[in-house]
């Protein structure tokens, strides 16, 4: 197995797949309202101790990636009936994704289409984006993950006039019995989502012989993302408050309010590229590690 990805590329390539999960924060508002970003922190927390496991787990095996580490945990034949587990498990991801893309492009972009015709366009772009294989997600990790940050930044910039610190209280203003399910979510989704990831430890380039330092570059690549989404959850919060709870995509429709004075106004068209890329890029990958198992 040739090994394509240094392990900086690996952590951008963990930190794109949660940037990728930007529509999916309409469930954290729906749950937690105002309390979304806290229940992303406590999610997350929960979430560390499965990276340095998965990390274990890959050093038992030998850099053999998934298939090696369920194989060295469980055995042979219980190896393989966890992988096949974790195979529908990855396609039923993609299904989701694609799914999910396909509404926000029916109702966001591409007004009154069928939304057919969406799921069967990006399901072949993504196919597409599969097939170029390791070094197409090693070389454009980097690139998005940088990308965004900075589009995050310019986009902050131009809501910030209409941010209001009200809207974040009162914090945590329900018991701990209710905040299960909240603080679950985040840590099923994106975050239980990066076993994703442990497809593509056993292409990493590790330095040193027999060592299998990974944990630094998923912990990385983890807190990268983990950073930038708790910025969308808390800017949305700031400047939509109560609306953020009843939009179908508030990371999106928030761009509707961006402006500088009169001059720079709607300028939520200009974000549909990066958005649709990033779907995009989260369901190849989704799609190549379905592949890889089969």
């Amino acid at each position: 197995m040739n090994k394509t990805i240094t392990p900086r590329q690996f952590a951008a390539l963990v930190a794109c797949y949660i940037q990728g999960s930007l529509l999916s924060m309409m469930y954290y508002y729906q749950r937690s309202g105002h309390d979304a970003w806290l229940m992303l922190i406590l999610g997350g927390i929960l979430f560390l101790p499965l990276i340095f496991l998965y990390c274990r787990m890959l050093g038992l095996s030998r850099g053999e990636g998934l298939p090696g580490m369920l194989s060295q945990s469980f055995g042979k034949i219980a190896g393989k009936v966890v992988l096949l587990a974790y195979l529908v498990y990855f396609i039923y991801l993609a299904a989701f994704s694609l799914r999910q893309s396909a509404q926000f492009i029916n109702i966001d972009i591409l007004i009154e289409v069928p939304i057919w015709v969406p799921i069967v366009l990006m399901g072949l772009v993504c196919w597409y984006g599969s097939s170029k294989g390791v070094s197409f997600f090693a070389f454009t990790a980097p690139i998005l993950c940088v990308g965004f940050y900075i589009l995050l930044l310019f986009l902050t910039a131009f809501l910030f006039p209409r941010i209001q610190p009200r809207f974040l209280f009162p914090i945590f203003d329900r018991s701990w019995g209710d905040s299960v399910v909240p603080i679950l979510l985040p840590f099923t989704m994106p975050f239980g989502e990066l076993v994703c990831m442990t497809v593509f430890m056993g292409r990493v380039k590790v330095e040193g012989k027999g060592k299998y330092p990974l944990w630094k570059s998923f912990v990385t690549g983890f807190i990268l993302g983990f950073f930038f989404v708790l910025v969308v959850l808390l800017r949305d919060i700031l400047v939509l408050g109560p609306f953020a709870s009843i939009l179908s995509y508030p990371a999106y429709e928030v761009i509707r309010f961006a402006s500088i004075g009169s001059v720079i106004t709607r300028i939520e068209s200009v974000f549909n590229l990066p958005f649709l890329f990033i779907l995009f890029f989260r369901i190849s990958i989704q799609l190549w590690c379905s592949i890889e198992l089969m």
